[in-house]
């Protein structure tokens, strides 16, 4: 089974090199540039994990999740940040959030992050039934 995975990160280079890694992996990877993107391509389209810059110009990674967690509550989200501080760490678990990861994270620790979420969202789908 294919992943779908979105990418949520206003810097290019981040973006591009997160949407490599987990091509690499062989999940389906789009990428978009901002928070509006992000919400909007959601709606659209089914995605199982979205990997989420914290800090972007206009909507923020916290309001992305919020929004996505109405839309598309079984998408698990992983949350980027350069900038850790407890604050933002406990705002971001209330969001029931997978993961909270520190910029810049390795392509293990993203790739083992992101196994872990799809692994997760399998099961809760399964006791679904």
């Amino acid at each position: 089974m294919k992943f779908n995975i979105l990418v949520v990160d206003d810097e290019p280079v981040a973006r591009q090199s997160l949407t490599d890694i987990l091509k690499l992996e062989g999940y389906l990877v789009a990428s978009v540039p901002n928070g509006q993107a992000a919400v909007e391509y959601v709606r659209m389209h089914p995605v199982d994990l979205m990997v989420v810059d914290l800090r972007m110009p206009g909507m923020d990674g916290l309001e992305v999740i919020q929004v996505v967690n109405q839309v598309s509550p079984e998408t698990e989200v992983i949350l980027l940040t350069a900038y850790g501080s407890t604050e933002t760490a406990i705002q971001a678990l209330r969001l029931r959030i997978h993961d909270y990861l520190l910029k810049p994270a390795s392509p293990s620790q993203m790739t083992a992050s992101v196994k872990k979420g799809l692994t997760r969202r399998t099961a809760r789908m399964k006791a679904r039934g």
